[in-house]
C-alpha cells in the first residue's frame, strides 16, 4: 500500500516533507544476487584499503546490456565477468558496467570489481590514536544501514535484495577480524593475519559487517550455538555484566517468536565512537563501548539491558525478516522496541513493563507535537535515514501492543509467530503482517493499519462525567479534541474506537460519585516532621497546590487524607464551587477507606526512603570527592563539558549541570562550536572547549565584580571530559580571563578513570570505584550523552536541509519552484543563469545569485 495522510492541514504540526523530499521505490531489479565475495587489505595507517568484489547474479531478463551498481567515492580498477573485462563508466555515485554479451534468463554471471579506497567517507570507519587521544584503540568497523554500504562496497545497496555473502580480510596482528555468519578459515601472512567469514543465510547488504580491533573474546553459548562478546582487553567483567543475559534473552525470544535463533552464532563486538547505539548486523551485532557498565552503573542501570535485547530482536525482525523498503522499518524497529517491553515484562514484573511503555509513547507524543506529525508508511522523503525517528520506534512499539490488546495474548503471539515463520529469509512489506494476522487468527485488522500505520497521528480524549443523583444515570461525554470543528469527521481526523469505560463504587454505600483516594498522602511519617509543622497543614498545602489549576472534571466529588486539615471545610467550599457539585475531604479511620489511606502511606514511605538513600549515596560521593580534590567545601553546583563530532564536522559542545550530585537538566546547554580552524576533517577538541569555557564564562571575565560566593550560577567544579591536554587549553583560557584562581577544574580521562589537576603531569591515585569518581564518572558520561544526541541531532538537521536553503531570498516556496522545474539540484547547477531566471518567481537577479552560489 502505498497510501499516505498527513494530518498537517490545520497549521498544527510541521511538515515531514522537507524541500527536496519524493517519492522513493526500490530499482529495477536485473537479477538476483546470489552471493556476494570481497576479498580486502587493510592498510590502517593510511586508513585505505583494496581488494575485489565479486557478485554472483541470475538474470531474469534477456538482452540486458548494462548494470548499474551503486558505489561512493571508490577508485574502480577494473571490471570482469565471467573473466573478461568489460567497459564501464564511473561518476562517484553509480558504477555503468556495459556487458560484452547480453544476459539471458537464469544464466548466472560473476562480476568481480576490483578497487580501493582511501579515508572513506562513511560505511567503513578507521579508529586511531591521535594527539588528542593519544589512549584511543585501533579499529576498523563498518555501518550499513540505511544505504551506506556503497560507500565501502560495490553494490545493489537496497534492502530488497537478499544474497549469502563471504569476507575475507588481511588484517596486521595481533587485530582480529569479526564478520557475518561462520569463521571457515585463518591463514598466517608474515606479520598478518587473514580471517575468512561465510554467512550461509541470506541477507540484505546493508547488514554486511566487518570489524577489526584487539579485542578480548568472551565466549558463551545457547542450545550448542556460540554466544560471543568483543570488548576492549581489559573489560570483560563488564561484558559479561552488561551482556551476560544474552542466552536467556535468545531463549525468551525464541519462545516468543516461535522460531528457534537462525544463525550459526551470535557475536556482540563493543567497539569505540560507534555513531549509534547498535547495529544489527546478521549474527554480528555492533555496540557501542559506552554500553559497558562497571559494577556499581550496574546497580541501578538498565539502558544496556535494553539495547541488546532490542539489537537481539531484530535478528529475527529485519535480519531473519528482511523489510523489502525503507518505508516499512517500522515492522523491525517497532517490534525490536516492543521486545524491550516484553523482556521488561519478563525480568521485572508487570508495572515495570507498563512504565516502560508509557514512556515510549510519551517519547512518541513529543515529537508528533514538538517537530511533525507523519504516517508510520510513507515513500516521500529525501533520505532513508529521516524515517529513523519516534514514529517507527516508539509508536511502533505502541501499535504493536494494540495489535495485542486487540487480539487477546493467544492470537497475537500465533500471528508473530506465523508472520515469522512464513517470511523467514524472505523480504516483507506491511500488508505481509496484516496478512499473517488475518491467517492465523481470522482477524482483519486494517481498520487499525489505516488508522495508526498508514496515518499519522493518534486520538486525543477530553472526558466529561457527570452524576443525576435522582434519576441515577451517568453520563461520560468522550470527545476527541483533534477533530476539526465543524468537519464531522469527515477530513479523517476522527478516528474510529471502541474505548472501554469502567465505573468503580465504594462497598456498602449507595454511591455514584468517583472517589480519588490514592494520590496524596503527608510525604513522612509524624515523627520526621519539625514541631513547627503540623502533617495537617502540610496536607492541606498540597491540596491547594495540586488544585489550584485543575479543571473542574479533574477534581474528584470525594477526597481522603491521612490527617485532619486545619481548614478543610472551607478548602472543601472552594472545591465545590470550582467543581460546580459538593466536593467532600474526608480523613476515614476504618474499613475500606481507612485500608486505602494505609497503602497510600506505606507508598510515601517507601518514597521517602529510596529518595534518603538516594541522598545519602550523594552526599558520601560529594565528600568523598572533596576529600580526593582537597575542596573547602562539598561540590554543591559541578558542571560537565565535553565534545562532540565526527572528523570535526557539526562540533557541537555540551555543558551539563550536577546539584548536589543529582542533574538538574534544567541548566543543561548547548554550544555549536564556531571556532573557523574545526571543519570537516581538522577536529581540535583542544580549541573547541577553550572556545566553549571562555563563551561559558565571558561575562565573569568581563566584569570581575559580579559576585561567586553564592552566587547558584558560580560552579564549584569544572569537569572536563579528557586528559591533560584537554585539561592544559581550559586552563589557558582562564588564566587569560583571570579566572582560574576563581574556579576549580579538573579532568577525567577514559579508560582509567584518570583525575587530571592543573599544572600535574600525573593523574591523582585514586580507586576508579571510589565513590567520588564515580560521581565524576556519571557527570562524565552525563555530558558525553548530552553532546552526541545533540550532535546527532545536528546531523540529521543538516541531513535534512537542502543546499539551496544556504542561498539568501530564497524561501521554500521558491526551491519548490526550481526543484519542480529542474527536478534535482544538479541539473539548477548545471543550469545558465538565463536557464534559471525562466523559472516562475525567480528574476535576473536571483538567478545570478544562485548561479554564482553554484559557481564561485
Amino acid at each position: 500500500m502505498s497510501q499516505h495522510y498527513f494530518d498537517t492541514e490545520s497549521n498544527r504540526y510541521k511538515s515531514f516533507e522537507l524541500p527536496g523530499a519524493k517519492p522513493h521505490y526500490n530499482p529495477d531489479k536485473p537479477g538476483q544476487v546470489e552471493h556476494i565475495f570481497l576479498d580486502l587489505n587493510l592498510d590502517i595507517p593510511n586508513k585505505s584499503y583494496y581488494g575485489t568484489c565479486i557478485i554472483n547474479l541470475t538474470p531474469i531478463r534477456n538482452g540486458l546490456e548494462s548494470l548499474v551498481l551503486d558505489a561512493v567515492n571508490l577508485n574502480i580498477e577494473s571490471v570482469q565477468v565471467d573473466g573478461n573485462p568489460q567497459q564501464f563508466e564511473y561518476d562517484g555515485k553509480q558504477l555503468w558496467i556495459y556487458l560484452n554479451l547480453l544476459t539471458e534468463i537464469n544464466k548466472q554471471i560473476a562480476i568481480a570489481i576490483a578497487y580501493s579506497a582511501e579515508k572513506p567517507q562513511r560505511g567503513l570507519y578507521f579508529i586511531e590514536a591521535d594527539k588528542y587521544y593519544p589512549n584511543k584503540p585501533t579499529q576498523v568497523w563498518t555501518q550499513g544501514e540505511d544505504e551506506d554500504s556503497r560507500f565501502w562496497f560495490p553494490c545493489f545497496d537496497y534492502p530488497g535484495q537478499l544474497s549469502t555473502s563471504e569476507i575475507r580480510l588481511r588484517v596486521p596482528k595481533p587485530l582480529i577480524a569479526i564478520s557475518n555468519g561462520e569463521l571457515i578459515a585463518t591463514d598466517e601472512d608474515g606479520d598478518y593475519k587473514i580471517y575468512h567469514w561465510l554467512q550461509k543465510q541470506v541477507h540484505p547488504t546493508y547488514l554486511m559487517t566487518l570489524a577489526v580491533g584487539d579485542f578480548a573474546e568472551i565466549r558463551d553459548e545457547w542450545n550448542g550455538i556460540p554466544v560471543t562478546y568483543y570488548v576492549e582487553k581489559g573489560r570483560e567483567e563488564d561484558a559479561k555484566r552488561s551482556m551476560g543475559k544474552t542466552p536467556q534473552m535468545i531463549e525468551f525470544l525464541s519462545e516468543k517468536y516461535g522460531y528457534p535463533y537462525p544463525f550459526p552464532k551470535y557475536a556482540q563486538v563493543c567497539v569505540d565512537d560507534f555513531i549509534f547505539g547498535g547495529m544489527e548486523n546478521t549474527s554480528t551485532t555492533l555496540l557501542t563501548d559506552r554500553c559497558l557498565l562497571d559494577a556499581r552503573a550496574a546497580l541501578d542501570n538498565r539502558n544496556t539491558e535494553s539495547l541488546v535485547v532490542h539489537e537481539l530482536a531484530h535478528q529475527w525482525f529485519g535480519d531473519l525478516v528482511v523489510i523489502k523498503h525503507w518505508s516499512h522499518a517500522w515492522i523491525k524497529e517497532g517490534m525490536a522496541s516492543y521486545s524491550e517491553v516484553m523482556w521488561t515484562e519478563r525480568e521485572y514484573g508487570a508495572e515495570e513493563a507498563a512504565y516502560y511503555r508509557l514512556l515510549e509513547a510519551r517519547s512518541y507524543l513529543a515529537e508528533d507535537s514538538g517537530r511533525y506529525r507523519r504516517p508510520m508508511v510513507t515513500h516521500v522523503y529525501r533520505e532513508a535515514i529521516e524515517l529513523y525517528d519516534r514514529h517507527i520506534y516508539e509508536k511502533g512499539s505502541c501499535v504493536y501492543h494494540m495489535m495485542r490488546a486487540e487480539l487477546g495474548e493467544e492470537l497475537f503471539w500465533k500471528a508473530i509467530q506465523t508472520f515469522v515463520r512464513d517470511n523467514a529469509h524472505n523480504t516483507v512489506e506491511t500488508v505481509d503482517l496484516l496478512r499473517a494476522i488475518e491467517k492465523a487468527t481470522g482477524r482483519n485488522l486494517l481498520f487499525l493499519f489505516d488508522q495508526y500505520v498508514y496515518r499519522g497521528g493518534h486520538p486525543d480524549f477530553k472526558v466529561v462525567y457527570s452524576w443525576d443523583g435522582d434519576s441515577k444515570l451517568v453520563k461520560v461525554t468522550v470527545t476527541q479534541t483533534q477533530a476539526v470543528s465543524g468537519n464531522n469527521g469527515s477530513s479523517n481526523s476522527l478516528f474510529d474506537l471502541k474505548i472501554p469505560i469502567g465505573f468503580g463504587y465504594v462497598k456498602g454505600e449507595d454511591k455514584g460519585d468517583k472517589v480519588e483516594s490514592s494520590t496524596l498522602s503527608s510525604p513522612s511519617p509524624l515523627s520526621t516532621l519539625s514541631p513547627q509543622f503540623e502533617p495537617g497543614a502540610i496536607l492541606q498545602r498540597v491540596l491547594e497546590e495540586h488544585y489550584q489549576t485543575a479543571d473542574s472534571v479533574e477534581i474528584p466529588t470525594e477526597i481522603l487524607v491521612q490527617y485532619d486539615l486545619p481548614d478543610s471545610e472551607i478548602l472543601a467550599d472552594v472545591l465545590t464551587q470550582r467543581k460546580g457539585r459538593k466536593v467532600s475531604i474526608l480523613t476515614p479511620q476504618r474499613q475500606v477507606k481507612a485500608e486505602l489511606i494505609e497503602m497510600v502511606e506505606r507508598n510515601a514511605q517507601y518514597e521517602l526512603q529510596r529518595m534518603q538513600k538516594l541522598s545519602d549515596r550523594n552526599n558520601e560521593a560529594m565528600q568523598d570527592l572533596a576529600t580526593i580534590l582537597d575542596l573547602p567545601d562539598l561540590p554543591h553546583r559541578i558542571e560537565g563539558y565535553d565534545i562532540s563530532h565526527i572528523q570535526g564536522s557539526n562540533a557541537v559542545a555540551s555543558q551539563v549541570v550536577f546539584i548536589d550530585g543529582l542533574p538538574a537538566k534544567q541548566h543543561y546547554r548547548h554550544y555549536k562550536i564556531k571556532n573557523p580552524t574545526v571543519t570537516v576533517g581538522h577536529s581540535d577538541d583542544f580549541a573547541s572547549l577553550a572556545e566553549v569555557i571562555q563563551r561559558r564564562f565571558r561575562k565573569y571575565g568581563e566584569d570581575p565584580q559580579l559576585p561567586r560566593e553564592g552566587n547558584p550560577d558560580w560552579p564549584d567544579l569544572i569537569m572536563i571530559d579528557g586528559g591533560k591536554g584537554q585539561l592544559s587549553s581550559v586552563v589557558a583560557v582562564l588564566q587569560e580571563m583571570n579566572l582560574l584562581e576563581d574556579l576549580r577544574v579538573v579532568s577525567l580521562a577514559k579508560r582509567r578513570e584518570e583525575i587530571f589537576l592543573p599544572g600535574e603531569s600525573q593523574p591523582l591515585k585514586t580507586d576508579p570505584e571510589q565513590s567520588g569518581v564515580q560521581l565524576l564518572r556519571r557527570l562524565r558520561d552525563e555530558a558525553h550523552r548530552f553532546a552526541v544526541s545533540f550532535h546527532r541531532q545536528q546531523r540529521s538537521d543538516k541531513l535534512k536541509r537542502s543546499r539551496l536553503d544556504e542561498i539568501p531570498g530564497l524561501g521554500h516556496h521558491r526551491q519548490k519552484q526550481l526543484l519542480g522545474h529542474f527536478r534535482s539540484v544538479d541539473y539548477i547547477r548545471q543550469a545558465t543563469p538565463a536557464q534559471i531566471a525562466e523559472v516562475p518567481g525567480i528574476g535576473s537577479r536571483l538567478a545570478q545569485e544562485i548561479y554564482d552560489y553554484f559557481h564561485p
